[in-house]
């Protein structure tokens, strides 16, 4: 078992049962700082709506980019199929892939589209499939471009 940080959520992974678990971080201390309600449910909600709406994103496309994500408890935890890490030496290429499919558009979300532990190699497929697609942003780049990444994309995998 492994335990990845992020800023609204945490991930489990358990590469040998071959799932990770999603669950919000909630930041009651911080809310509570706040002075008004939407800035307090941004610490409050944040992390289960992310959650709530990658689960939602995926049952509605089924896009072969998005790594499978199983099941959402209401946002509160999310089960998602495990992937092995990206090796470092792929990377540059399939940033540029990404770069390339998009017209550079993933420079709206480079949180999501910049950085390697976003994307996962799936070895029985040979494929690779990005992890993290709950934000609305990151969202409307995969559905206007969802067809170039998986065919770009497919190129940069091993």
């Amino acid at each position: 078992m492994k335990i990845k940080k992020g800023r609204y959520r945490i991930a489990i992974l358990f590469p040998t049962a071959k799932l990770t678990i999603k669950i919000p971080r909630i930041y009651f201390k911080e809310a509570f700082k706040q002075r008004t309600w939407k800035a307090r449910a941004h610490y409050l909600f944040w992390g289960i709506l992310l959650n709530w709406w990658e689960f939602v994103f995926y049952l509605k496309t089924r896009h072969s980019f998005l790594q499978p994500t199983f099941l959402s408890l209401f946002g509160l935890l999310n089960i998602q199929r495990y992937g092995d890490k990206i090796p470092q030496e792929m990377w540059q290429e399939l940033f540029q892939s990404l770069w390339t499919a998009t017209k550079r558009e993933i420079t709206q979300d480079l949180h999501h589209f910049g950085e390697s532990e976003n994307f996962c190699l799936d070895r029985r497929r040979g494929i690779i499939r990005m992890l993290d697609y709950g934000h609305p942003t990151t969202q409307a780049i995969i559905q206007k471009w969802g067809h170039r990444l998986k065919k770009e994309v497919t190129k940069a995998s091993p």
